[in-house]
């Protein structure tokens, strides 16, 4: 069992209690989060840090962010028995691509998940299901990575 945490209390499953994240030791990006500083003192850095402190990983990331951006998220329908495809432009999820929370955008999903993955090395979005379980999402937002942590029986 797995457990994906993001901030706030600590977290008890299943009658075991779990830390709070303690700093960036727990991220779980590329190298396990850290990489190596060419030092020779063993000073370690993490990806998010070297992006916020050094000017020009932080203008390389962006310009593959923003390309990201420009990759279009589109809804496509598929033939059963040929292999014709056309677009869907009245469908549940078209509208939660274009819409993805209030006051959100497609761009916003799409540079949020292009940014924490060259930063951490993975994405989340939460689903919400207004009309239960069951029922097709809703809304899609964006949670932080830095703020994650993932907690494993392992």
């Amino acid at each position: 069992m797995s457990v994906v945490y993001s901030g706030g209390k600590p977290l008890a499953v299943s009658g075991k209690s779990y830390p709070l994240p303690t700093g960036p030791m727990n991220y779980n990006g590329p190298s396990g989060g850290l990489v190596e500083l060419l030092r020779g003192d063993g000073a370690t850095a993490t990806y998010d840090f070297m992006y916020r402190s050094q000017p020009w990983v932080y203008a390389v990331v962006n310009k593959i962010v923003f390309g990201t951006l420009r990759l279009p998220l589109r809804v496509w329908e598929y033939g059963i028995e040929d292999e014709s495809r056309k677009k869907v432009h009245a469908h549940p999820l078209t509208r939660l691509i274009r819409n993805p929370y209030p006051g959100g955008s497609a761009s916003d999903i799409k540079a949020h998940v292009a940014l924490s993955l060259a930063l951490h090395g993975h994405s989340l979005l939460l689903k919400s299901r207004n009309d239960g379980v069951g029922s097709a999402p809703d809304e899609l937002w964006r949670i932080p990575w830095r703020n994650v942590q993932i907690i494993s029986d392992d």
